[in-house]
């Protein structure tokens, strides 16, 4: 029962990587590679969340829970500052608050 725990958590960590690696990605695309987007911060909720939510998963304590969300909320907000310097895209406070919710 061990080796699968191992096996699914190392799965887990895998997708979280891949993941964050695509989200930051996608959020520092310029604006006119994507296609219009209805609900923006939606998007950047869920996406944050779905990180969360995988890092409770691999998390082994509660504190190493709170360091990963502190992490993920640092890089939502450093991801909004980088925006900045993308073409049509631009730093927006909703934005951050999305990421961290």
């Amino acid at each position: 029962m061990n080796v699968i725990f191992d096996l699914n958590n190392y799965l887990i960590k895998w997708i979280f990587a891949l993941s964050a690696i695509s989200i930051c990605i996608g959020c520092l695309l310029p604006a006119h590679w994507l296609p219009p987007i209805r609900n923006d911060k939606l998007i950047h909720f869920l996406s944050f969340a779905s990180l969360t939510f995988m890092a409770n998963f691999f998390s082994e304590s509660t504190v190493e829970l709170l360091i990963w969300m502190l992490i993920l909320a640092i890089a939502g907000f450093l991801i909004e500052i980088l925006q900045i310097f993308v073409p049509g895209r631009s730093f927006c406070w909703k934005d951050v608050l999305s990421n961290i919710a």
